[in-house]
């Protein structure tokens, strides 16, 4: 990874099995056994290499709560089907989201499977 590279950790914490199934709506992710789940996305950019220290490079985390201070998103505009994303998960869409920062929306981050 480099700089200005994203990538997004979608921990879901289950009660039961961790066997999942994706809804028709291609968003909706529920446990196969029924039984309550929780999930949260942490969205994060690689930073500047001169923010990087001895354990690595630098990240900043996109999604992370404000405790206190102005929220940036506070008084934005959206289309319709952007306002009701907002409404439900507290963000505009995601990509959205890094265009506006201005960062590469392009690349894809892909994990190596190995087989030992």
């Amino acid at each position: 990874m480099k700089p200005g590279h994203c990538f997004t950790i979608e921990p879901m914490i289950n009660e039961g099995d961790w066997h999942d199934e994706l809804w028709p709506d291609n968003w909706t992710a529920v446990t196969r056994d029924g039984l309550r789940s929780a999930q949260f996305e942490h969205t994060m950019v690689i930073s500047k290499p001169e923010l990087a220290t001895s354990n690595g490079m630098a990240i900043e985390v996109l999604t992370k709560r404000r405790i206190s201070g102005a929220d940036p998103l506070n008084g934005c505009k959206f289309n319709e089907e952007d306002a009701l994303h907002f409404e439900r998960y507290g963000r505009p869409y995601f990509v959205d989201q890094l265009y506006k920062l201005g960062l590469n929306t392009d690349c894809t981050v892909f994990k190596s499977m190995s087989k030992n």
